[in-house]
């Protein structure tokens, strides 16, 4: 996120002071974590100390600042793979997420819907981990990751209701509980049908405020396709490995590019 604004400073103390009930430990008292809840509620003070009351009372029930000790079943890991390919110049995480080869299906079918969910929420965990101590090149503390999903070998058949049902609820969930956590999202190698699951997605995230989705029917097309867009305002500057080992050059890829997809 972008250093506090001076209006934003301004308010920061009145809402430190208005959450103080919620004893709120160190790292979400910080300024930039106290910032997520009012910058996704618009500098309403009253709407964003609803919106952290009820993540907190979230944070709870999953029992959030424990999750890494959580034993997850390996299957999780195996079906629904990510991966931390590096940081861009800003210390970002950038998180690969091979979409087209996960089978929700069946981890929903073999271990349920909750232990699915809770899988996503312990990586997040641990995506949010590697960004500790960390700072962006303008000295403010990193607060967002990015996203690679690679859909190659999606097909329409992995889009059940249940695996629906369940991207519907991890949207709504992370939505409430995330707010401004990610920077930038990319889609490689994406399917015809995509613009279809596009538009159901889209609500989604531009609710949780990803400023970009760029979509690449191949990596040829990525390669491209990346000098039209690279031409202004802020950079991402990284090379990492797609999950068929291509190495994919993220060079000068714009956080506030627009596409028309």
């Amino acid at each position: 996120m972008a250093a506090p604004s001076p209006y934003e400073l301004e308010i920061l103390p009145e809402f430190r002071r208005r959450v103080t009930y919620l004893s709120l430990n160190e790292f979400l008292n910080s300024d930039m974590e106290l910032l997520r809840w009012i910058r996704a509620r618009d500098n309403n003070l009253d709407q964003a100390e609803l919106m952290l009351r009820k993540h907190m009372k979230w944070r709870e029930e999953v029992d959030y600042d424990h999750i890494l000790l959580l034993d997850i079943p390996k299957q999780c890991e195996v079906l629904m793979p990510e991966k931390l390919a590096g940081f861009d110049d800003d210390n970002c995480p950038l998180i690969i997420t091979p979409l087209g080869k996960w089978n929700a299906k069946k981890v929903i079918q073999d271990l349920g819907t909750e232990t699915a969910l809770l899988s996503r929420w312990r990586y997040l965990k641990i995506v949010q981990e590697t960004m500790k101590d960390k700072l962006t090149s303008e000295g403010v503390p990193v607060t967002q990751y990015s996203v690679i999903s690679d859909l190659e070998g999606l097909s329409i058949g992995q889009g059940t209701l249940s695996v629906l049902r369940i991207l519907s609820d991890a949207a709504m969930i992370f939505e409430a509980n995330f707010p401004e956590s990610s920077k930038c999202m990319v889609v490689v190698n994406a399917p015809w049908f995509f613009p279809v699951f596009y538009k159901w997605i889209k609500p989604f995230l531009n609710n949780m405020g990803v400023p970009m989705i760029l979509k690449f029917r191949s990596l040829g097309e990525q390669d491209n396709k990346i000098h039209e867009i690279g031409k202004e305002n802020t950079e991402v500057n990284c090379i990492c490995m797609s999950s068929s080992n291509t190495i994919i050059h993220f060079a000068k890829i714009k956080m506030f590019a627009t596409t028309n997809i």
